[in-house]
C-alpha cells in the first residue's frame, strides 16, 4: 500500500485533463488541495507499513482505517462516481 501510495499522482500532472476520464475537472483547478490529499495519504500509508511490521493488530486496524479515510476522501472531492 505504501508503494502504490506514490503512483498515482503523475497521471493527474498539467494537462493530463484531455480524453474520457473519471476525475472531475477539480483535481486540475484545485491542485494545491488535490496535492494535499495525496500528500495525506501517502502519510498514512507510511503509518499503516510501520504499524504493520509491530505485528500489533489494533494499530494496524488503526492505521488502516486513517488510509481508508484519506483515500475516500480524495474519491469523494475528485472522481466523477
Amino acid at each position: 500500500v505504501e508503494t502504490m501510495s506514490k503512483l498515482p499522482w503523475e497521471g493527474f500532472g498539467p494537462g493530463t485533463d484531455k480524453g474520457d476520464t473519471r476525475a472531475l475537472p477539480a483535481i486540475w483547478t484545485e491542485q494545491a488541495k488535490f496535492k494535499e490529499g495525496a500528500d495525506k495519504f501517502q502519510a498514512e500509508a507510511t503509518k499503516l507499513s510501520a504499524a504493520a511490521k509491530t505485528g500489533n493488530l489494533d494499530a494496524v486496524k488503526t492505521a488502516f482505517g486513517a488510509v481508508g479515510q484519506s483515500c475516500k476522501a480524495c474519491h469523494d472531492a475528485y472522481r466523477k462516481d
